[in-house]
């Protein structure tokens, strides 16, 4: 594949506003990342009150929705076209390019999850937050004495 011209939303500087768009980094892809063409970016309502209006750039807590575009070498369990969901990963990576303010995205395989074609992009975007939320509520908090979900390989969804 050719190399992927992306693009950014961005603050310019600390507490700016709007959000400017431009070039952004481009994308190292190692070969147990993939790339997604964001569809929808949600931003997590942490990010209103704090990060975002502190930062340069955003390196915050976006979750996204997109379609694989590209693959690493290792890559096994996705294909390019798979409708996919991702946690937010910039910040904890700190590697823009894992960002969800960007036209393109990359992140380690493991982190996506497939939506089925039945699932609007701008629906699906919002369930990473929500579930990881319940799971927070349920597990964590009150240590509910459930057991613990089992994972399904590929992807969460059917």
């Amino acid at each position: 594949m050719a190399a992927i011209q992306n693009q950014a939303a961005r603050l310019p500087y600390a507490k700016a506003t709007p959000l400017q768009g431009g070039p952004a980094s481009r994308l190292n892809l190692l070969p147990a990342d993939l790339v997604i063409k964001v569809a929808y970016s949600a931003i997590n309502p942490v990010d209103c009150g704090s990060e975002l209006s502190a930062l340069g750039s955003l390196y915050s807590r976006q979750d996204v929705a997109g379609a694989i575009v590209e693959l690493g070498s290792n890559v096994s369990t996705l294909k390019i076209g798979q409708r996919v969901i991702r946690r937010y990963h910039g910040l904890l990576s700190g590697k823009a390019p894992n960002s969800g303010f960007h036209l393109y995205s990359s992140c380690l395989e493991n982190l996506f999850t497939t939506i089925p074609g039945s699932l609007p992009f701008s629906h699906a975007v919002v369930l990473p937050l929500s579930i990881s939320t319940a799971a927070i509520a349920l597990y964590v908090q009150p240590q509910l004495p459930l057991p613990p979900p089992s994972p399904r390989a590929p992807g969460l969804l059917p």
